[in-house]
């Protein structure tokens, strides 16, 4: 059940960053006809999500060092992020990293899924040490998916979530 509910939230964030981004392409044609996909859309799988890697590093480390202006400037004006705190549009995540001590954090087990020519969703497992407003945050890895979208001929974050590991005895504890 909570995978079909990551599937069905993932597939609403491709869905509305989509839409979302068709809509500003239409507005800066000024013809309200979409723009011919980039040559950068053409890019092999491989060389795209070394690139998604490499822009999802830059990202977290603008986060880590709570420059929100950095942060803001590559992710898409409309994306939304769900984490084990819940959901939040840009101006709450800037909000939260003041509240953040991220002291390291690694990637690994990256996964590219390209949804479209212009979508694509890279998935990976990270492993962050932090305090959350003075609380050391668990040691559990997150596995974690950046929706990317194509805009112009760049790839802009619109749709992150996270979801923390818990071993199947936990969940059964409950």
């Amino acid at each position: 059940m909570r995978k079909l509910q990551a599937v069905a939230i993932v597939a609403l964030g491709v869905a509305m960053s989509t839409v979302a981004f068709g809509a500003d392409t239409k507005a800066a044609t000024g013809s309200g006809k979409m723009m011919k996909p980039s040559a950068t859309a053409a890019m092999s799988d491989s060389a795209l999500q070394e690139k998604l890697v490499a822009m999802e590093n830059k990202v977290f480390e603008a986060f880590k060092n709570k420059d929100a202006q950095g942060f803001k400037s590559m992710i898409a004006k409309n994306c939304w992020m769900i984490d084990p705190s819940g959901m939040s549009d840009v101006d709450q995540s800037v909000a939260m990293m003041a509240d953040y001590d991220i002291k390291s954090f690694s990637m690994e087990n990256y996964k590219l899924v390209r949804l479209s020519q212009n979508v694509a969703a890279l998935t990976y497992t990270a492993h962050v040490t932090a305090s959350y407003k003075g609380q050391d945050m668990p040691p559990n890895p997150s596995y974690v998916a950046t929706v990317y979208v194509n805009h112009n001929g760049k790839w802009i974050p619109s749709f992150h979530q996270e979801t923390m590991a818990q071993s199947a005895e936990a969940g059964a504890q409950k």
